[in-house]
């Protein structure tokens, strides 16, 4: 009889300690979900390098030729707005 009691007692501490894990995984994915929408957007970063690849490609269009002097300062300057 004392052999079950005591094999069934470490079975609760092995839960109890599975548990604990548990609950701190979930704290700990609750801190970083936090902190990682707490970060600043790079929404304006995005918008200018979004803008010297559109006109790094005007440029190159207008070095090729494919679009004249008022097409070019056109574009440079529609995209300033």
């Amino acid at each position: 009889m004392m052999h079950w009691w005591n094999w069934g007692s470490s079975w609760g501490v092995l839960s109890m300690i599975f548990g604990w894990l548990v609950l701190l995984a979930i704290i700990g994915l609750v801190i970083y979900l936090v902190i990682s929408n707490n970060k600043p957007q790079s929404s304006i970063g995005s918008k200018v390098e979004s803008n010297n690849k559109a006109a790094e490609i005007i440029k190159e269009r207008y070095a090729k030729g494919e679009i004249s002097r008022e097409e070019y300062k056109q574009m440079l300057e529609d995209m300033k707005e």
